[in-house]
């Protein structure tokens, strides 16, 4: 698991958010060597990993339903960060083709 932090890390450079946010963009939609999850923060649970349903529910909705729980989280968005799974093999595939 990586998250943006991590990446400011790896990269061992001053990069600006905009920059750092735009190569992982890359990553993630041309090579696919990145796979976005999302991990909701809550307040009394900690943090709780979305399935891929409740991802997608939150990303076309806007608005999220606390998993558990199944009511709509008011300000859920502030507590809703993303993170990254590396997909390697892929980006291999992408190179070697």
């Amino acid at each position: 698991m990586l998250t943006f932090g991590d990446f400011k890390r790896i990269a061992g450079a001053d990069y600006d958010q905009e920059e750092l946010q735009r190569a992982i963009a890359i990553l993630v939609s041309r090579f696919h060597a990145l796979e976005m999850r999302l991990v909701f923060i809550d307040n009394d649970e900690g943090p709780i990993y979305l399935k891929p349903d409740e991802q997608q529910d939150f990303i076309e909705r806007g608005q999220l339903i606390h998993p558990h729980r199944g009511v709509l989280v008011e300000g859920g968005e502030k507590n809703t960060f993303p993170y990254y799974i590396a997909r390697p093999q892929t980006l291999l595939e992408e190179v070697a083709e």
